[in-house]
Formats: structure tokens, C-alpha cells, sequence
């Protein structure tokens, strides 16, 4: 258990997120599997809950419940961060996405919402069609 306290309090969970918490996180996640090694199933059992804790902080209750199932199903840490950080990239597209479809509601070119965005002039011309545009 001492082993657990140490790797919870290290340096690189103590300081705050950066402004890409997904990059943020998975980064840090990677350091923690290395120091994983040899960690009584107890203590891993103890380290996974307080991962998905950290992982699933401030993100929509559904993708918070995605994430719960991946720590529920993972137990390799890589396919953990794979599965992680699939469903922040989806996130951050659906917010893309909402931010497109304001701004096409206050009637901004679709150009210029497609290069705001980094969403395809596709996706933004279907999103215009959706909202009657």
C-alpha cells in the first residue's frame, strides 16, 4: 500500500491540467503503468478506481459512464488509454460540432465556421441543412 501512496502522490498527478486534458492525461497515464509494475492486485485495484476518478472528471455523464466501462473491462493499460482516449477525441468533436451549429444559427459563413472549427466544409454544410440553413 505504500507503494500505491507514493505513485498516487508523485509529482506528475499533483500539478493541474494543462489546457488539453486529454493529451494531459493519457501522457500521464503512461508514466503510471510503467510504475504499475509490481503493485499488489490490491493496491492496482485501489490505483484503477482513482484513475477513473481522474479520467472521467468534468466530462459529460455519458462519456463519464464510457469511461467507467473501460476501466471496468481494461486491466492492460495500454488498451485502457487506447479506449480513453477514443472517447475524448469523440468529445471533443461533439463540441466542435456544437460550436458549428451556434454559429451557423447567428448566420456565419460556412467557411469561415468550417476553418473556426476544423470540421469538414462537409460536415458543416450538413449541419447547415439540419438546422434549415
Amino acid at each position: 500500500m505504500w507503494k500505491t501512496a507514493r505513485l498516487l502522490s508523485c509529482h506528475e498527478f499533483t500539478w493541474g491540467f494543462t489546457k488539453d486534458k486529454g493529451k494531459d492525461l493519457l501522457e500521464r497515464l503512461g508514466i503510471v503503468a510503467k510504475r504499475m509494475q509490481g503493485l499488489a492486485d490490491d493496491d492496482i485495484d485501489v490505483l484503477w478506481v482513482w484513475l477513473k476518478n481522474i479520467a472521467a472528471r468534468g466530462l459529460p455523464k455519458d462519456k463519464e459512464k464510457e469511461i467507467e466501462e473501460i476501466f471496468q473491462k481494461e486491466r492492460k493499460v495500454d488498451n485502457m488509454v487506447y479506449a480513453i482516449e477514443k472517447v475524448m477525441q469523440q468529445e471533443r468533436v461533439e463540441e466542435k460540432i456544437e460550436i458549428a451549429k451556434e454559429m451557423l444559427v447567428r448566420k456565419m459563413d460556412i467557411n469561415t465556421v468550417s476553418q473556426i472549427t476544423k470540421l469538414s466544409l462537409a460536415t458543416i454544410q450538413e449541419l447547415a441543412k439540419e438546422l434549415g440553413h
